[in-house]
């Protein structure tokens, strides 16, 4: 039977073998195993048969409530690469701790996914 490999986005791992190997390494009593992981710093993570499945669904969508874009279509360019942002046009934001909160989730998410770089870059 032949390899194959899993699918994007998944990361096989043996979840017990990790946990003794940090246990011996850092002494006994110091790791506490708490059981699955289900959420953690944005990334929500899913046990199946082949392994753990990571993904940010999630924390995309919270972000997406949190901008008020709830109802928001995707598009497959969301951005014309010749748009110039100017402080100088449109009106003040009333809440700008607001704008920042957004676009430092856009940056957090933007390490996970590169494809969103432009557009993330633009709004900083």
């Amino acid at each position: 039977m032949s390899w194959i490999p899993p699918p994007v986005g998944c990361i096989k791992v043996n979840v017990d073998v990790v946990v003794s190997d940090l246990a011996s390494g850092i002494g006994i009593g110091v790791l506490k195993d708490i059981g699955d992981l289900h959420y953690f710093l944005g990334i929500e993570a899913h046990r199946n048969h082949i392994g753990l499945y990571l993904c940010q669904r999630r924390y995309i969508v919270d972000l997406l409530h949190h901008a008020g874009l709830d109802g928001a279509k995707p598009l497959s360019t969301p951005m014309a690469a010749s748009t110039k942002l100017s402080r100088l046009h449109g009106s003040p934001l009333f809440h700008p701790s607001q704008y920042r909160s957004i676009v430092g989730g856009l940056q957090y998410l933007n390490l996970t996914h590169p494809d969103i770089s432009f557009v993330v870059n633009k709004a900083c």
